[in-house]
């Protein structure tokens, strides 16, 4: 059902007032009813896409502008109503490439979220009436082949599917909402062969998964690696262990909710959809405490959410993609009216970055400060995530300050660089003492999360020698010369003189 028609039985139930309260209470209902019905199946009747309209043509110089984003993170927002994929910048949330996968009504029906292949390589895109996740070329944005299921939809195994996320080991677990497998998270191969279910039919609370999401980082009571599943049949949003074993009830948000996100401050966002109580961007502690629920008047029926670098909230419904003031719920901006969005999802290719570590020792001396100097650069070509370096530091070279916030490990320091763009360096100066002479060697060894393909300029090695103290020459005034001169004489003679 579109909004439209949704409009329109709007306007019916206000034309029912006339005969009655109840009647116009009732039509609300109806409408809401109707909705979390047509978004449940995903049988929402969104237009075709428009072929000939020059806001559906691809661009490739803009396509490839955004493939040299990837290293850095973009955010893909599909949307249904021309069946595409929307690239947006992570941070302002503005359009990188409305086309970055081009409309596609073959190939897509209602496209719910788009992730990218762990090569790299391409878009992987769950569509909810398809029942699979499609993959694209990233290079191209043109349809390469179903992942999975593999071999094509099977809904005994994945029908009504919609948000899905990664495992550790590379599966794609799935969220199936009807037939034979229904409140179930599904389970693929990296190759989008069919396995075990990761969470069986209904375990934890599971009812019409709308989302599963792993969570990045810890944050109280929230380990990194847990996963939490969202339901639009109840709202709730169920807590599961790593190995997908049930935890339990984590929170409720209104009674549909859709996606999930961690922000910043590590409390949960989650968009629910429900016209027209329960519905908005709701933030829950890491414990479950509601501390927020965003509802603009102006907006309805949410269902992505993601935390901008200014603290707002980046949302999507049936009529857009919204900038949604943190604090207020105000409407910043419309980003991209008139559509159908779904989810919105951050991605970054995981490409090699060669790390290059250099240094340089000042001058030594006993007991006296000298300067260690670092430099860590990224000769790239991707993005180096927390890139990090360890100092080993010899018996009796200690650490007196830096200013680069080290901390301690056993035998040395490390230097917590963060990430590092490729094409760029940074620089970290420790100050060091010696406490005895001697020659010494300092190790340092580079690292960060993604592959390096030059590992051997990743360490460094620096040798410094602390000269000897010089034994000291006593100095004595000439006078004091002249009278030991005399005293040694008088000794002598009388010496001398016993002798004879």
């Amino acid at each position: 059902m579109g909004w439209n028609t949704l409009l329109a039985r709007f306007k019916q139930g206000i034309a029912m007032a006339n005969y009655g309260r109840l009647g116009f209470l009732l039509s609300v209902l109806a409408i809401a009813t109707s909705a979390r019905a047509d978004e449940s199946s995903g049988t929402s009747t969104d237009p075709n896409p428009a072929a000939a309209s020059a806001d559906l043509l691809p661009d490739p110089a803009r396509r490839a502008a955004v493939r040299g984003l990837l290293p850095q993170g973009v955010l893909l927002v599909p949307e249904s109503t021309n069946r595409r994929v929307i690239a947006l910048d992570p941070t302002t949330g503005d359009v990188l490439d409305l086309n970055f996968i081009p409309a596609d009504a073959v190939n897509l029906q209602t496209p719910i979220q788009a992730k990218l292949s762990e090569d790299g390589t391409r878009v992987l895109v769950s569509d909810q009436i398809r029942d699979v996740i499609q993959a694209f070329s990233v290079d191209t944005g043109l349809f390469i082949e179903t992942f999975a299921p593999a071999g094509g939809a099977n809904t005994a195994i994945a029908d009504n599917v919609r948000g899905w996320e990664y495992a550790p080991n590379g599966n794609a677990l799935l969220t199936v909402g009807s037939s034979a497998n229904a409140n179930a998270i599904a389970q693929f191969s990296p190759t989008g062969a069919p396995l075990a279910n990761f969470i069986a039919p209904g375990v934890g609370g599971i009812a019409s998964p709308f989302d599963v999401y792993r969570l990045p980082r810890s944050s109280g009571a929230l380990a990194e690696g847990q996963y939490l599943v969202s339901n639009s049949s109840n709202g709730q949003v169920n807590r599961f262990a790593a190995d997908g074993s049930p935890i339990g009830l984590f929170a409720t948000a209104g009674t549909f909710a859709q996606q999930i996100y961690m922000a910043a401050n590590g409390n949960i966002l989650v968009a629910a959809f429900s016209p027209p109580a329960g519905e908005g961007v709701y933030e829950f502690t890491p414990s479950g405490t509601q501390v927020a629920r965003l509802d603009n008047a102006t907006l309805s029926g949410y269902r992505g959410a993601y935390e901008l670098a200014n603290g707002n909230i980046l949302t999507t419904t049936g009529s857009g993609i919204h900038e949604i003031d943190r604090t207020t719920g105000d409407l910043v901006r419309t980003i991209v009216p008139s559509i159908s969005a779904r989810y919105i999802q951050f991605v970054r290719s995981v490409a090699d970055a060669d790390l290059v570590l250099t240094g340089s020792i000042g001058a030594i001396a006993v007991n006296m400060p000298f300067t260690l100097s670092l430099t860590l650069r990224n000769d790239g070509p991707g993005l180096a995530t927390a890139a990090e370096v360890e100092v080993s530091l010899p018996p009796g070279v200690v650490h007196d300050a830096d200013d680069c916030s080290t901390t301690a490990i056993p035998g040395g320091r490390r230097w917590a660089a963060g990430d590092l763009a490729a094409a760029s360096q940074t620089l970290c100066s420790l100050t060091l003492r010696s406490t005895v002479p001697g020659s010494f060697s300092i190790g340092a060894v580079a690292t960060s999360a993604v592959n390096d393909p030059n590992p051997a300029n990743n360490v460094l090695s620096l040798r410094g020698t602390v000269p000897a103290l010089p034994v000291p020459v006593m100095t004595l005034p000439w006078s004091v010369i002249l009278l030991l001169g005399v005293f040694a004489i008088g000794i002598w003679l009388t010496m001398r003189r016993s002798a004879l």
